[in-house]
């Protein structure tokens, strides 16, 4: 009697063991399996992400819908998207109700009198459509910028304002620098993963 309940306690013993082997086995397989499938990164920076780099307080919802604009027209008008982020950051903080004391409309404030071709057929409050008011302003921009990017906020802004000039430019520098390092991180980060897979296959 002893002997049989020797040898059933070594077979559940080994039975055990074989099992704690197996799941171990499973989940090794299982982790390789995963492993070998980690896609790369995306080595781009999504506009929301630059506007609420710049305004943190911003809805994220609200950024990705003006972020999905401007990279619809800065991309027409052969604007960087960074500078058309700064203007709008300078002019209405991304509020697309903003309007000033000399009735300058919406994100990019847009005077509708001085732009009346580029108005004809929208209704004064249809300036304040973040479509609308970003295409307007990217139009207008490209038609100031003549190779020089000062003269062309000043025409823009309709005054010399030397510091709010240097602010939007500031800010512009600022976004381009952060998405620089920002890709960096996303490279390094594709690396590593690169040198994963391969030891994977190895």
């Amino acid at each position: 009697m002893k002997t049989n309940k020797i040898t059933r306690t070594s077979t559940y013993f080994i039975l055990s063991l074989i099992l704690l082997l197996l799941f171990f086995m499973l989940v090794f397989l299982v982790t390789i399996w995963l492993l070998e499938r980690i896609p790369l990164l995306q080595e781009q920076i999504d506009i929301s992400k630059e506007i609420e780099y710049v305004h943190n307080k911003i809805d994220p919802i609200l950024s990705k819908e003006i972020g999905k604009i401007i990279k619809k027209y800065s991309l027409h008008y052969s604007l960087p998207p960074e500078l058309i982020i700064a203007i709008i950051n300078t002019e209405s903080t991304f509020n697309p109700s903003a309007t000033s004391k000399k009735g300058a409309k919406g994100l990019m404030q847009i005077f509708s009198s001085a732009h009346p071709k580029k108005v004809k057929g929208l209704k004064d409050n249809e300036l304040y459509y973040i479509d609308n008011n970003i295409r307007i302003g990217c139009w207008i921009f490209s038609e100031y910028y003549k190779g020089n990017v000062e003269k062309a906020l000043t025409r823009y802004l309709g005054e010399n304002n030397d510091r709010y000039i240097r602010r939007i430019l500031k800010t512009f520098a600022d976004i381009v620098i952060w998405k620089t390092r920002e890709l960096k991180k996303i490279q390094i980060k594709n690396e590593r993963i690169k040198r994963i897979n391969a030891n994977l296959h190895l």
